[in-house]
C-alpha cells in the first residue's frame, strides 16, 4: 500500500499542471538605463543601454553615441569615453571613498538621466576564524 501511495505522489510530480497567466502591462518608450559597479582599486566603467518592454527578450539595446560625465562633490568633472557596446570608461580617474559621485547621461533621442552615490567607508576586520575543510571519499568534512 505504502509503494501505491508514494508512487502516485511521484507521479503526480510529473504531471504536473502549468497555466501562463499574461497581465496586461502598458508598453512605453524605452527610457535609458545606466548599469555599473564602482570601486577604489578600478576606474569607472558603465554600461548605457535602453530598457525594454517586460514581455519581450530581445537583447538589450547598447547605446555608443551618449554622453556621460561624473561629477564629484568637490565639483570635478570627468567624461567618460566609448568603447563600443555601451561601455563608457574614464582614462585614468577612480572613486575615492567618502566623495559623492553624480552620473548624468544626455542623449540627443532619449530623456536624459543621473544617479547619485557614494562608496562607503572601509570595514575594519576585527577578528578572523576559519576551519579546515576536508575531502573525504568526494564528500566535504570539516575539521572539528
Amino acid at each position: 500500500m505504502k509503494k501505491v501511495i508514494l508512487s502516485f505522489i511521484i507521479g503526480l510530480m510529473f504531471f504536473s499542471c502549468t497555466k501562463i497567466v499574461q497581465i496586461d502591462i502598458e508598453q512605453t518608450k524605452p527610457k535609458l538605463v545606466i548599469n555599473g559597479l564602482f570601486n577604489t582599486d578600478s576606474i569607472w566603467e558603465v554600461e548605457i543601454s535602453l530598457s525594454r518592454y517586460i514581455y519581450h527578450n530581445t537583447p538589450l539595446e547598447l547605446i555608443d553615441d551618449a554622453i556621460v560625465t561624473i561629477k564629484d562633490s568637490d565639483n570635478n568633472s570627468y567624461d567618460l569615453n566609448n568603447q563600443g557596446d555601451g561601455i563608457y570608461t574614464s582614462i585614468t580617474e577612480k572613486p575615492i571613498i567618502g566623495k559623492q559621485y553624480t552620473i548624468e547621461v544626455f542623449h540627443p533621442s532619449h530623456d536624459d538621466v543621473n544617479a547619485i552615490n557614494q562608496l562607503p567607508s572601509s570595514v575594519a576586520i576585527t577578528n578572523l576564524d576559519w576551519q579546515e575543510q576536508v575531502l573525504v571519499d568526494g564528500e566535504l568534512k570539516r575539521n572539528v
